[in-house]
């Protein structure tokens, strides 16, 4: 599947791997695992973008909603650890026209306020109490080998 909204993105032979998988009609998780530096966090955010894009397709939006639909949730075990570094990744490798980062909230917004991602740690109760709540398609933990088996329970359920 070819990368959409004007990314740029080569993909190796793992990552082409793991991106056919995460959009396989039959698989619901996918951990994707390898060297530092090896392109997994990089992916995890296009994958992110490219999930939006296919659920606006899927649903036919058109129209930008009062207040942006919630479609997932991207994190770290620790919320500083998110900030300082997959928000950064997201940063140097996602186009700044299609998203903004609400600071306050923890929310990156997309598409002009089509779609939001809750974001930050499992650390941060405001966090745990918005996943016993929330609804979420599209989940990426980055450095999920950082999590626990309880964090893991509690993104699934």
């Amino acid at each position: 599947m070819p990368l959409t909204i004007n990314q740029k993105m080569e993909l190796s032979h793992k990552q082409t791997e793991a991106w056919d998988w995460l959009f396989s009609d039959n698989i619901d998780e996918v951990l994707f695992g390898g060297a530092k530096g090896g392109g997994k966090t990089v992916e995890g955010c296009f994958t992110a973008i490219e999930y939006a894009r296919q659920v606006q397709e899927l649903c036919s939006l058109v129209e930008i909603p009062k207040f942006p639909h919630l479609i997932g949730f991207i994190g770290r075990k620790r919320s500083v650890d998110f900030t300082k570094t997959t928000l950064e990744s997201w940063k140097k490798f996602i186009n700044s026209d299609i998203y903004n980062y609400n600071n306050q909230n923890k929310e990156l917004i997309l598409f002009n306020g089509m779609f939001k991602y809750q974001c930050g740690g499992m650390d941060d109760e405001n966090n745990i109490q918005k996943f016993n709540s929330a609804e979420y398609g599209f989940i990426f933990i980055d450095q999920a080998e950082e999590t626990t088996e309880m964090h893991y329970n509690m993104l699934k359920g």
